[in-house]
């Protein structure tokens, strides 16, 4: 087998390729990390969300049928 000789330059232009590779990908990984949490606290709010609005429209009925059954008062 033949051997090969690099010059320090090369052997530290390789070594700051790699570094910027390494890099750039542990980069990449956090933030599709980042993105999937904030994807599943979005989903939990939405879910929160609707159940808030379900109790909002059941208190809004209840309050209509309330004013709408007092003595004197015309619905509104």
């Amino acid at each position: 087998m033949a051997k090969i000789n690099f010059s320090s330059t090369t052997v530290g232009v390789i070594i700051t390729c790699l570094t910027l590779i390494a890099g750039a990908s542990a980069a990449f990984a956090i933030s599709q990390h980042q993105i999937n949490r904030h994807e599943l606290k979005i989903q939990q709010m939405q879910e929160e969300y609707r159940k808030d609005h379900d109790i909002l429209l059941e208190i809004k009925r209840d309050v209509h049928w309330i004013r709408s059954n007092m003595p004197g008062d015309s619905p509104t």
